[in-house]
């Protein structure tokens, strides 16, 4: 709950400073994570499987949207929008609405969560999913999504100056955390078992998020795609 809060109130900052460019992508990537920890809140606290199912199922909305919101914002802040046709938009779109639509047809088919179960960790019932061929589709879709994103921001990291480097860190942070939380979930190496890390680890995202903004002054200082503008003048600028 304390995730959800901490992404919400990050999105509605980002909101109000639609300056920034890809803040469209930005607050559509707050509150994705904030969606996602609201659900698994949800999904920890209700006593019932089917409760607990409904809420699984709600949590492919942003699951579905983070990769994509991340990656259309790192496209924009580092002056790379020419690769956001339309046309790669909306392949980019596909994989995302079969899963949501897969998603709410799974108990037909069963391909994104095969078979559920109960898991009693001291007084918490966890939901032990079992995962079908699908989910693992869409996981390594959505992971070279991120992977992609995390790659441009290094190299903004490497590429430009100082000034730039603070903010492209904590974006970078807000990015990786949640997904070595994620990994390390899939691959059952949690110790606690059973239990998604992710929703808990986008608090350090928003951590990392507020730093950048306050500290870094993410929001403030003209970002990078606006040093390619310059760099690319044919007349001298005078400041």
């Amino acid at each position: 709950m304390i995730a959800a809060a901490a992404c919400a109130a990050f999105a509605i900052v980002v909101w109000r400073r639609p300056s920034l460019p890809g803040s469209k992508a930005f607050v559509w990537l707050g509150l994705g994570m904030a969606g996602w920890s609201l659900a698994y809140a949800m999904e920890l606290g209700s006593p019932l499987l089917t409760t607990k199912l409904f809420w699984a199922k709600l949590q492919y909305v942003p699951v579905a949207l983070i990769p994509l919101s991340w990656l259309f914002f790192v496209l924009s802040y580092t002056g790379q929008t020419d690769r956001l046709s339309a046309r790669n938009k909306a392949l980019l779109l596909v994989i995302p609405a079969a899963t949501l639509l897969l998603v709410a047809t799974d108990h037909i088919h069963g391909l994104v969560i095969s078979r559920i179960s109960l898991e009693s960790q001291g007084s918490t019932l966890l939901m032990v999913r079992h995962f079908g061929p699908w989910f693992w589709l869409h996981a390594a879709f959505s992971y070279l999504l991120i992977f992609i994103g995390s790659i441009l921001m290094i190299q903004s990291i490497i590429r430009f100056p100082h000034r730039y480097r603070g903010q492209s860190i904590a974006l970078l942070t807000a990015a990786l955390v949640p997904l070595a939380g994620n990994v390390i979930y899939l691959l059952g190496l949690s110790p606690f078992a059973s239990l998604d890390l992710t929703p808990f680890t986008f608090t350090i995202s928003a951590l990392a998020l507020s730093w950048g903004t306050f500290r870094g002054r993410l929001l403030d200082i003209t970002p990078i795609a606006y040093d390619e503008a310059i760099k690319s003048m044919h007349d001298s600028v005078l400041i």
